[in-house]
């Protein structure tokens, strides 16, 4: 949760795309009814997938440790 919190998602208990709850993939897209207009505010795009903000607040997030786990 500390990542969501830093890249400050708003909400999580239901993706972007369509309802939320049940959309995966190719069923959830832009123009499917219901489409979120900021997916920035949502943690997930569809009922499994991350938004683009997240994965860029776990890149923030891992990529000094994965860095690190790398230095000799």
């Amino acid at each position: 949760m500390d990542v969501v919190c830093h890249v400050q998602v708003i909400k999580s208990r239901r993706g972007c795309c369509g309802t939320g709850v049940v959309e995966v993939a190719l069923l959830c897209n832009e123009a499917s009814p219901g489409t979120c207009k900021n997916a920035s505010e949502y943690v997930f795009w569809d009922s499994v997938h991350p938004t683009t903000i997240v994965f860029w607040g776990l890149k923030d997030y891992l990529l000094p440790m994965i860095k690190e786990s790398f230095s000799f």
